[in-house]
């Protein structure tokens, strides 16, 4: 039997870039603040790189049961002036907040169905660095970096490569337009109509072939 893989959908009338917004901040997370996600190895990876000077601030999107175990974590690592817990944003205002960040960070520790936020990222302009973590290297394609799932070191050693290298992050950016084609929701309609209509005449067809 044949696999058709058909992939999932972002909203691009919601999400998209605004050249009005200076694009000065560094790195962003975006999703609910639970153990899953990763955000404490992400916070462990910021205090590796702050060890070596190389201070670099994140903004933390979302709101969840782990942002006071986060807080205290980023206060200990002695990093809580380079991270911003900004609570939960949708709509108009998450994406300002996407189209003022460089790189969106998503640490997964867990297996990931999919990761549209990263499309949604993308879409506005930031370059996404994930975790070899379930359905996300497939969201991102070859648009940024994939790291180790749960190694800070991995994930530092992604953010230095990232952050700072325009030509890099441009490059990543430049591929964005043509992966996120696949991804627009008249597209992915598209792609399940073929499969659908491909279905139904092969089942004409063999009932049709076959003997009384």
């Amino acid at each position: 039997m044949t696999s058709i893989v058909v992939p999932n959908p972002y909203d691009e009338d919601r999400f998209f870039r605004v050249d009005s917004v200076v694009r000065d901040g560094e790195l962003v997370f975006v999703g609910r603040l639970v153990s899953d996600k990763g955000v404490n190895v992400l916070l462990d990876a910021l205090a590796l790189l702050a060890r070596k000077g190389q201070r670099i601030c994140l903004t933390v999107v979302g709101e969840g049961p782990e942002a006071p175990a986060l807080r205290s974590q980023a206060l200990s690592l002695g990093i809580a002036d380079q991270v911003a817990f900004g609570g939960r944003r949708v709509g108009a205002e998450l994406v300002q907040v996407l189209n003022a960040l460089q790189v969106l960070v998503v640490p997964s520790v867990w297996e990931e169905p999919f990761g549209v936020v990263a499309l949604e990222a993308m879409a506005c302009g930031c370059v996404p660095l994930v975790t070899r973590s379930g359905g996300l290297p497939e969201a991102v394609g070859t648009c940024g970096i994939v790291v180790t799932r749960g190694d800070p070191q991995a994930l530092a050693a992604g953010i230095a490569h990232l952050i700072g290298n325009v030509a890099l992050l441009e490059h990543y950016r430049s591929c964005a337009a043509t992966h996120l084609e696949r991804h627009t929701r008249e597209r992915v309609a598209r792609d399940y109509l073929h499969v659908i209509v491909d279905a139904y005449r092969k089942t004409a067809t063999h009932s049709a072939t076959r003997p009384a």
